[in-house]
């Protein structure tokens, strides 16, 4: 299945890849951008290819994460279906993608923060007592909820 089959409807994929609006219409535009400038068709190929150039990039993990991830859950939308094995075709391919030595995610390495970057309860107190009323409840509803794992 390297290429995207097209929607019951008859629209293109990349038409209906196009048409959808959500959260992802930023971290897609170097996606559509790369399509373009490369004459390229939306098929698992482009895909592939476009995964490669973003690992190449100088960007930081979470940037290429998240582009990544905006073309999985467009590519998800697009071909959403109620056959199963279509589905979980398209999931496997997605997820081929993730196992290849080239197109494989960054990790993103998290660091804890350093205790000089940590308030201290008086450092805190200092900081709230120098705010309007509503700031420091802003503040102290945000702690008590960090506290919390919120």
């Amino acid at each position: 299945m390297s290429s995207l089959s097209e929607p019951p409807t008859g629209e293109t994929p990349l038409a209906r890849f196009l048409s959808i609006k959500d959260r992802y219409s930023s971290p897609l535009k170097p996606f559509l951008r790369f399509l373009q400038e490369n004459q390229l068709e939306l098929n698992l190929a482009s895909v592939r290819a476009y995964f490669v150039y973003v690992n190449a990039l100088p960007l930081a993990a979470g940037t290429k994460l998240i582009r990544r991830y905006a073309v999985k859950a467009r590519l998800r939308t697009v071909l959403s279906s109620t056959d199963f094995n279509q589905q979980a075709r398209l999931a496997a391919m997605l997820q081929s993608l993730d196992h290849d030595s080239q197109t494989r995610a960054p990790s993103v390495v998290r660091t804890g923060m350093p205790e000089d970057r940590i308030l201290g309860r008086d450092e805190f107190d200092r900081l709230v007592a120098g705010t309007s009323r509503r700031t420091s409840l802003f503040v102290w509803f945000r702690a008590c909820r960090r506290l919390s794992g919120s």
